[in-house]
């Protein structure tokens, strides 16, 4: 039974997405309350999303403002979810300083 009129077809991009989405928030879960393996899971996740052609807003938004989120599924704390978010504008600073 093929849907596709009503259904949109995986592509992918989404696989990815959903992988990559998974990947992370159990990543993030693991680490939660140790800043080294938090921020490993961070490191991993950016250099994942850019080498995979990921543009800042979608990266932005998947981490942290599509419902759910990475760090909604990770259930961090909000002192795990501020080290996450300096990292990661950390990591799009130094981007921007090499471009």
């Amino acid at each position: 039974m093929n849907d596709k009129k009503s259904k949109p077809t995986l592509t992918v991009d989404n696989e990815f997405n959903a992988r990559l989405i998974t990947q992370t928030a159990t990543a993030l879960k693991t680490a939660r309350g140790n800043e080294d393996a938090l921020i490993n899971a961070i490191t991993a996740f950016f250099a994942e999303a850019t080498a995979a052609g990921l543009d800042f807003e979608h990266i932005e938004n998947i981490l942290g403002i599509d419902d759910p989120s990475i760090m909604d599924l990770a259930e961090l704390s909000e002192a795990d979810e501020e080290l996450i978010i300096d990292a990661f504008e950390r990591f799009y600073g130094d981007e921007d300083e090499s471009e």
